[in-house]
């Protein structure tokens, strides 16, 4: 690629859950491919996939997982009641000091990639240091009349434009004041000049500055690109890594080959650690004994004794599995609507039962209900079994469903999203870095 400025350095940083890290780690590593000297900063859950893919980690102390399994934080996310995040100390302890890492680490870079959990951290570096910023959506991060705020709206594919656009400006405000403390704290400690309101500090990094935006996820997935983003905000497609292995384990590879004409539904609700073990295992076992379906029970992060574990050939439980392998192997995928998880059902061509928790997740569960690869969205907290029931046989039966996820599917796994970004990355760092 003759645009690439070999000299520039990049730093590609994130933080959260798995969901968040594997697609930026996937990113990382097609720039490192690309012949760009670059760099991973994130939490020590990338561990296993940088060592294995053979990219260079820079260590965030600031660890998610201990975040995510602090009581006080699930209670935060089980009611949505974010201000009481800035009171817990094992979010202010780790949160809050991304910024100061970023910062250390970006002296060594010439241009750095920020996630957008992390864009307010980000942006103070970038005020503080001038280092060149490329922003990274996992979600479409910007607002338009099209849909309603990606994060704490229950209905966002609503009719009315408008109404959707007043939700983009109340949640944005509301969003921005979470990280009124983080936002003074450092424009205090590193002498920059504090925002009127904190959203008016996005209102900057958006319409003021411009900074360059890359979405990784497919324009396919939210039906279209909306007509009001600006053409600094840019979409490649979802980053992801294929298996290292190209197998899969061989319990699991057993548990498909015995019945191949009867592909199993997955289950599983990756991240969200506080999900009830009990409820999980009845709906899954549910699926099995009143619908007659195979199932697929996939651990995640939740904590399940062995004990209770069904005793059935056609029942199977697993820790994880690499999605890319399994999931197109798979008749439903019934999954929480994280944006990594939903990117990999969507590359599967598998139809979708999305069971909703908290932040963006309600977003993508009506996205692929909205697009025609999902049955209807449904919400962990309000969950009934005959209500799973009924989305997972219309999942599994209906041939519309199946048809138009098989053909998104097959659309999406052509647009090679990483590979895009890292021609958009190529030109962007022709303007931002100057040759040496």
């Amino acid at each position: 690629m003759e645009s690439i400025n070999k000299n520039a350095k990049i730093l590609v940083a994130t933080w959260g859950s798995r969901g968040d890290v594997q697609p930026m780690v996937a990113l990382t590593k097609h720039l490192q491919d690309a012949g760009f000297n670059v760099a991973f900063q994130g939490p020590k859950n990338a561990k296993d996939l940088t060592e294995k893919y053979k990219v260079r980690h820079i260590e965030l102390t600031c660890d998610p997982d201990k975040v995510m399994a602090s009581p006080a934080v699930m209670e935060v996310m089980k009611t949505n009641d974010y201000k009481k995040l800035q009171d817990i100390p094992e979010y202010k302890e780790n949160y809050v000091l991304i910024a100061e890492e970023i910062r250390k680490a970006v002296e060594d870079f010439d241009l750095f990639l920020c996630i957008c959990g992390i864009w307010e951290h980000g942006y103070l570096v970038h005020k503080k240091t001038g280092k060149p910023m490329i922003g990274v959506m996992l979600q479409p991060y910007f607002p338009t009349a099209n849909f309603g705020f990606v994060v704490m709206d229950t209905d966002p594919f609503r009719e009315d434009r408008k109404k959707n656009l007043e939700i983009w400006e109340t949640n944005l405000k509301y969003a921005m004041s979470l990280n009124e403390p983080l936002i003074q704290r450092y424009c205090k400690e590193w002498g920059l000049p504090l925002p009127s309101h904190p959203e008016s500090w996005l209102g900057e990094f958006r319409y003021v500055d411009k900074i360059p935006v890359i979405g990784g996820y497919s324009e396919l997935a939210i039906g279209g690109r909306p007509p009001e983003w600006p053409d600094y905000v840019h979409t490649a497609g979802y980053f992801y890594l294929d298996s290292d292995t190209g197998v899969l384990d061989e319990k699991i590879e057993t548990f498909l080959k015995k019945k191949e004409d009867e592909k199993p539904v997955f289950f599983s609700f990756g991240s969200m650690k506080f999900a009830d073990p009990k409820k999980t295992l009845e709906l899954a076992t549910a699926i099995r004994k009143k619908l007659g379906y195979r199932v697929i029970l996939s651990a995640g992060w939740m904590e399940f004794a062995d004990s209770d574990i069904p005793q059935d050939e056609d029942f199977l439980f697993i820790k994880g599995a690499p999605y890319d392998l399994l999931f197109p192997r798979c008749s439903v995928i019934v999954h929480h609507g994280g944006a990594g998880t939903t990117a990999s059902a969507l590359l599967s061509g598998v139809p979708q039962v999305v069971v909703a928790f908290f932040t963006d997740q309600p977003f993508w569960a009506a996205a692929m209900k909205k697009i025609g690869v999902g049955a209807n969205p449904l919400e962990y907290q309000k969950l009934e079994e005959k209500d799973l029931l009924e989305n997972v046989k219309l999942a599994h039966d209906d041939p519309g469903l199946i048809k138009t996820a098989a053909e998104i599917g097959a659309k999406i796994q052509q647009e090679k999203g990483a590979s895009k970004a890292v021609e958009i990355i190529a030109k962007l760092v022709k303007d931002l870095v100057p040759t040496a």
